[in-house]
């Protein structure tokens, strides 16, 4: 998201983001373009539909491949809600082959946040790499 950001500031493209990182492109990461979005700048705001779009046809993917009832997307760039998640829900209506993969599909912003690889992390070394029931845990800790 960043990085085309500031292609566009480069390539000459108005913005309010400029200001926000006083004038150093190499200021700006996802929580800036989000904030920008959140206040209604065009550049942030169709940059983080573009980067919905992309996460929608991935999903696209692994609803073919796994076929999931819930698809979590995390990270902090989920704060902007609806500028990323509407583009989303979009992109994996206009992809997918078989409207059956979709019928009873969530798709949710993780209720863990930005903390959400590090408590898949431990439940993974807490699992032994998966190799142990997570419903287990209780009862040998």
């Amino acid at each position: 998201i960043a990085r085309r950001v500031k292609a566009a500031l480069a390539d000459g493209a108005e913005s309010r983001i400029t200001d926000m990182v006083g004038g150093d492109l190499e200021g700006i990461d996802a929580k800036i373009v989000g904030m920008a979005a959140a206040g209604g700048d065009d550049l942030a705001i169709s940059n983080l539909a573009y980067a919905g779009r992309i996460i929608g046809m991935a999903i696209v993917t692994a609803l073919l491949l796994f076929n999931p009832e819930i698809v979590v997307v995390g990270g902090g760039v989920t704060k902007t809600g609806e500028l990323l998640f509407a583009p989303i829900r979009q992109a994996v209506a206009d992809h997918i082959l078989d409207s059956a993969f979709v019928q009873d599909l969530r798709i949710e912003r993780a209720a863990l946040g930005d903390d959400v690889a590090l408590v898949g992390a431990a439940a993974l070394v807490a699992t032994a790499g998966g190799n142990i029931d997570i419903s287990e845990l209780d009862r040998r800790f």
